[in-house]
């Protein structure tokens, strides 16, 4: 027999911690090598619940069995098999939330006693980093989650709005907009290559700044990370093909060139909004998760710094202009106060004699 042992903090309440514990039907959730997991029983987990789980390298689906089980300090679960596992869990409130305790004991039967140490390197070295798997896990269902940033979650979907609000106003200009009415085309086309350079911009900033540390820091999500990367280059695909339109509507704006164009922002859009959403909804919580606050301070440093002197202004107005009150005061108020009162003597004008053309109206 071998006895292997791990423990971890997990950042949430010792009865949250046991119950998704108890139930191995959440294995799926963060061990990598569980195939499936069927609750053979009725009722709530308890003493005598039987499961049947398939893990990977596993001959044949195994039978695990809850032998003891107190809620919420410690359970006991075993199964049979060619490698007889017995599970013990404890868990004890701690500072930070609770200490969870694993004690993983082997037992080889038959032939299997020639692979058993062999097995005995790999559990180890998969029950350390399924610890951590766990972990992340419970902290993402809980929702008591240890923010080291925090930021991301309110000012990310900001910068999404700009970009969502005002690429489908320009699809919606470039169709109104008389052929004849040579300044505000090239207006309106100025102002979308703005918005595809500002998107450029935001997209290499995530590339440089946030991806390559979480990749490292996320475990099993990575994937999702590797997703935003494969996505930012399939939009740079799309905003080439935005970029063609762009410029023969430029020089031709005919209908016929205005409703490509329009129809080609339409499709690009429809990409734009998928990443956009998932975006924020799995990686923008990794980001405020595994970045510092000094990490993603230097995000936003670093994409503002790609901005010209006078495109600051024009993202300024653009920001102020799709943020709600009090997203405003939470934004306008990180800004240092030298360009806080600029903003009103110099930028907001600035970004009026901007946005005026573009939209054939002054901004009320």
């Amino acid at each position: 027999m071998v006895v292997i042992t791990n423990q971890t903090v997990v950042a949430c309440p010792p009865e949250e911690l046991f119950d998704y514990c108890v139930d191995i039907r959440n294995e799926l959730e963060w061990n990598p090598t569980a195939k499936s997991m069927e609750k053979l029983t009725d009722g709530p987990v308890a003493i005598g619940t039987r499961f049947l789980a398939r893990w990977k390298g596993a001959p044949s689906a195994i039978e695990v069995e809850c032998l003891e089980f107190e809620r919420p300090l410690r359970w006991v679960h075993n199964n049979g098999g060619p490698i007889a596992v017995t599970f013990t869990g404890t868990v004890e409130p701690v500072d930070g939330g609770s200490l969870l305790r694993a004690r993983f004991d082997a037992r080889p039967s038959g032939w299997f006693r020639l692979v058993f140490p062999a097995f005995v390197v790999m559990a180890r070295r998969q029950e350390k980093a399924n610890m951590t798997h766990l972990r992340h896990a419970v902290e993402r269902r809980t929702g008591d989650l240890p923010r080291r940033g925090g930021a991301a979650a309110r000012e990310m979907p900001i910068i999404h709005r700009i970009l969502r609000h005002q690429i489908a106003e320009v699809r919606m200009l470039v169709q109104e907009t008389p052929a004849a009415d040579a300044p505000r085309v090239g207006a309106i086309a100025d102002h979308l290559g703005f918005l595809l350079d500002e998107l450029h911009m935001h997209h290499t900033t995530e590339d440089d700044l946030i991806w390559p540390k979480l990749l490292v820091r996320v475990g099993l999500d990575a994937p999702l990370v590797e997703r935003m990367e494969e996505q930012h280059q399939q939009i740079d695909v799309s905003v080439a093909e935005v970029r063609a339109a762009m410029s023969v509507w430029r020089s031709d704006p005919t209908p016929a060139s205005s409703s490509a164009l329009a129809d080609g922002i339409g499709e690009f859009l429809v990409g734009l909004e998928a990443h956009l959403d998932e975006e924020e909804q799995v990686v923008v919580p990794l980001i405020d998760r595994f970045l510092t606050e000094a990490e993603w301070q230097e995000v936003g440093e670093r994409g503002f710094e790609k901005f010209t002197r006078a495109q600051r202004w024009i993202a300024l107005g653009q920001l102020l202009e799709v943020a709600t009150p009090e997203e405003a005061v939470m934004m306008f108020g990180t800004l240092p106060p030298p360009v806080k009162v600029l903003w009103h003597l110099i930028g907001k004008r600035r970004y009026g004699r901007y946005i005026t053309p573009v939209r054939g109206r002054q901004l009320v």
